[in-house]
């Protein structure tokens, strides 16, 4: 962003976005933004109208909150995405390609000019996706995993599966009605496990949610968190794993009850949980 108004605005994005955890509570206090970035009153009324005016955020919500909105939570993933595959050739240059050999934290503040706390937000991020190993009893240092230097060699080449096939699953309407024109379908990309009934709840929920009566952001939003549990399924068993999928479940236990689709919802849940606790037991 050029001005001074749009790199305030980038910085207030970046903070309600790391507020609202990455959006999965994408409401959060605005005077609790206002005062994380030591913002003035006269400061954060343009650059909260700029945002408004971009539908990157949104205050039709609770008072005195703030929303970050689909397109805004999209915005932050794309740019964090670019800057965690940065990190990540970092880690992969200093690695020298052997998983055994240890990366300093210093070493990345240094390389990528971050401070302490960007980098190992970055670094937790790549070892949550497997990326790397980072020793849950260690600060100083991480590991590149052979899944991290295969992600960093298939820059620029066509995308394939590191961890398991993936099929397109045809969304198409099971309760009749919401969607605009004859035949009209999406194709949603999941990647498939070695256990068929928990593919099969994923896909079940997606389908749940396609032909849900709610509103498209609501929609974007619980079908990010199916994807974000699918996703989570391919990783290995680590301490701190069954939390998450049980979060990301208890979310989305949440958006289905606001939507009254709870019920129908429930036996797909179910079958997640279960195969996240055999996974991890």
């Amino acid at each position: 962003m050029g001005n001074a108004l749009q790199e305030l605005a980038w910085r207030y994005l970046e903070k309600l976005y790391e507020l609202s955890e990455g959006g999965l509570h994408p409401e959060v206090d605005a005077h609790l933004v206002k005062s994380e970035l030591g913002f003035s009153s006269e400061e954060t009324r343009p650059v909260a109208a700029y945002l408004e005016s971009k539908d990157l955020i949104s205050w039709k919500c609770r008072v005195p909150c703030v929303r970050i909105t689909t397109r805004g939570i999209d915005e932050m993933q794309n740019s964090y995405a670019q800057k965690e595959t940065r990190v990540l050739k970092v880690i992969y240059d200093l690695s020298e390609q052997n998983t055994a050999k240890p990366v300093f934290l210093h070493q990345l503040e240094s390389e990528l000019e971050m401070g302490w706390q960007q980098v190992t937000g970055f670094c937790k991020g790549l070892d949550e996706k497997d990326f790397v190993n980072w020793p849950p009893d260690v600060d100083a240092y991480l590991y590149i995993t052979r899944r991290g230097i295969d992600a960093i060699q298939s820059l620029g080449k066509p995308k394939q599966s590191t961890v398991g096939d993936s099929y397109t699953l045809n969304v198409q309407n099971l309760h009749g009605g919401v969607q605009q024109g004859p035949g009209n379908t999406q194709n949603i990309q999941i990647s498939v496990t070695n256990n068929p009934e928990f593919d099969q709840a994923i896909a079940g929920l997606l389908q749940l949610i396609q032909a849900a009566r709610l509103a498209d952001d609501e929609i974007e939003e619980l079908k990010d968190e199916v994807i974000k549990l699918n996703r989570l399924a391919l990783s290995e068993p680590k301490p701190g794993l069954l939390e998450k999928a049980k979060a990301r479940i208890d979310v989305m236990k949440v958006g289905f009850e606001g939507a009254k689709l709870l019920v129908q919802a429930a036996p797909y849940l179910h079958t997640a949980w279960d195969y996240f606790k055999a996974k991890h037991s």
